[in-house]
């Protein structure tokens, strides 16, 4: 049984295009979940950064366990 070395040279090929392409695939993806990450962890600081009005019903609450106290 003879192969072709067109055929060897052909499986090469496909074989690295194959390879390459899985490796582009897999940082691609790695850089799009660390930027999602990014996104998720700027959009959470966001949601939990004290405001004015959280300030002062924080104060008011604190305030009222004072009468409460006594």
């Amino acid at each position: 049984m003879n192969i072709s070395p067109h055929l060897l040279i052909d499986a090469v090929i496909l074989s690295a295009a194959l390879t390459i392409t899985l490796v582009l695939r897999a940082k691609g993806n790695a850089a799009g979940k660390e930027e999602e990450s990014k996104r998720l962890l700027k959009k959470n600081e966001q949601e939990f950064q004290e405001t004015k009005l959280f300030k002062i019903w924080n104060f008011l609450i604190n305030l009222s366990y004072v009468p409460i106290g006594f």
